[in-house]
């Protein structure tokens, strides 16, 4: 883990594996992309060693890959039971409570996590539609946490995630997300982590 920028950024060294053209896995590779980037192995090592074969990666299925990883030792540490934040009232549970309520403790367990080396693993919704379109769809890492005094909220300090991103259509981007926006418009309440072994 490396310290970088102002006072209390956090920020760790690893980053998500771009998508692989042509893809693996014709439902797309982000879990791969993801884990493998995490856990600092190839994409096909995640889809052989961990998943067992090459097909898109559940809810369900990565919270297995997670424990899979600290038995194979690859992770010493992994939490894949999600922190249980309640519900908004469609049930959609990446989403949680209205956003402006669980932002500021949401962001707290986050930092606190990124912290002690734990790489997080959270699924978002990338079209737009804040999950009521189907939910979420896409895996992102969350590598860095940082406050920052924030125009949109009249200058109160906020937190910001840094997100690795492996879309190609996005340019393969790491970008800092005030707190509050990336639970309100992209999801990830119920971020995973796993902590590498090396």
């Amino acid at each position: 883990m490396s310290t970088v920028g102002g006072v209390g950024d956090l920020v760790l060294p690893r980053r998500v594996h771009p998508q692989p053209t042509p893809e693996l896995n014709p439902g797309g590779d982000c879990g791969a992309c993801v884990l493998g980037g995490a856990l600092g192995i190839s994409i096909e090592r995640v889809y052989d060693d961990l998943k067992g074969k090459r097909e898109s990666i559940s809810d369900g299925e990565m919270r297995r890959m997670l424990r899979v990883a600290v038995m194979h030792k690859l992770a010493d540490r992994a939490l894949e039971e999600a922190a249980q934040w309640p519900r908004r009232w469609w049930g959609c549970d990446a989403f949680g409570r209205p956003s402006h309520m669980e932002a500021v403790p949401w962001f707290a367990y986050v930092r606190m996590a990124i912290d002690a080396g734990y790489y997080g693993i959270a699924m978002v919704d990338t079209t737009g539609a804040r999950g009521t379109q189907g939910g979420t769809n896409h895996w992102v890492m969350l590598c860095g946490a940082r406050n920052r005094g924030h125009e949109a909220y009249d200058g109160t300090i906020t937190g910001e995630v840094l997100v690795s991103d492996s879309r190609r259509s996005v340019g393969m981007v790491d970008k800092w997300i005030e707190a509050r926006e990336f639970l309100q418009d992209h999801g990830g309440y119920d971020v995973m982590f796993v902590r590498p072994a090396t």
